[in-house]
């Protein structure tokens, strides 16, 4: 009787010495072999695997170096993390491939060494943060307008460099690329925005309650009811769902309509729950 092993690209290593009644099953994750690779591999011994897993870096590197083909060379970042345990290497390639050849998951992934560092790596924000803007502005990923505009958010680089820099550009940028994330942080910027624009009016005219808003704060919070809506709408973001239905309930930058509070608030439990 035959067995299957799962073994994910991002494991070190071929497991220890197994038995002949098994058989090695290579699951190889974001390494890409053409248009009709599957990603799984079967192999009968561990030898054969671990040979195969050693001339992939090869393959990489040709089609890397020689081709100039940006999928081969972040296939081959991953290699070297993943089978050699060579981070400084996958460091560099993500580097290369980010910032020469534009390909933005690479520019994520290089981003996330110099966050979180690994062996070899020197923790920089500073320099995560210019791979996540470069892959926003240039490459046009929003899951790099994202990060960027969340280091911004929560000061997690110099101050000088963050100086010339608007997170909300960045959430802007996200969102109309379609992520609902972006679209949920674009609206909370709104918000606060309107929070702060009703508290500096009461402190220059001395009047708690209003009959209407300002020009500014309504189109404030018009904007994020907005954004929270298309968030929503985006195939979703569980928060901004409930923010919009909010909004509709009690008339918070938009009309004030219980259908379609009702509406938003049954798309809730639609959202899966990675998309929250």
């Amino acid at each position: 009787m035959r067995h299957q092993l799962h073994i994910a690209a991002s494991e070190s290593r071929i497991p220890p010495t197994l038995s002949s009644g098994w058989r090695i099953t290579l699951r190889l994750e974001s390494m890409s072999f053409g248009p009709d690779d599957s990603g799984i591999l079967e192999f009968k011994t561990e030898e054969e695997a671990e040979e195969y897993l050693g001339n992939l870096g090869s393959k990489f590197e040709y089609g890397c170096h020689r081709e100039g083909n940006p999928i081969q060379c972040h296939s081959l970042a991953r290699w070297y993390a993943s089978y050699k345990r060579d981070f400084a290497k996958s460091e560099d390639v993500y580097r290369q491939n980010c910032f020469h050849r534009r390909y933005a998951e690479s520019c994520s992934n290089y981003a996330f060494y110099k966050l979180f560092g690994a062996t070899a790596i020197k923790r920089n924000a500073s320099q995560a943060f210019e791979a996540l803007k470069f892959g926003c502005h240039v490459c046009e990923h929003p899951k790099c307008c994202q990060g960027a505009g969340e280091l911004l958010l929560e000061g997690a680089i110099d101050a000088k460099q963050a100086a010339s820099e608007s997170t909300m550009d960045y959430f802007t940028r996200g969102c109309r690329l379609n992520l609902p994330a972006s679209c949920f942080y674009l609206g909370g910027l709104y918000h606060h925005r309107a929070e702060a624009q009703r508290v500096a009016e009461v402190e220059l005219t001395g009047v708690a309650q209003r009959r209407t808003l300002s020009e500014l704060e309504a189109e404030l919070r018009r904007s994020a009811a907005a954004a929270w809506v298309r968030a929503c709408e985006l195939n979703g973001h569980e928060l901004a769902c409930r923010n919009a239905a909010r909004a509709y309930r009690i008339g918070d930058g938009v009309e004030r309509d219980e259908a379609k509070a009702a509406a938003f608030e049954a798309r809730i439990n639609q959202v899966p729950p990675e998309k929250t």
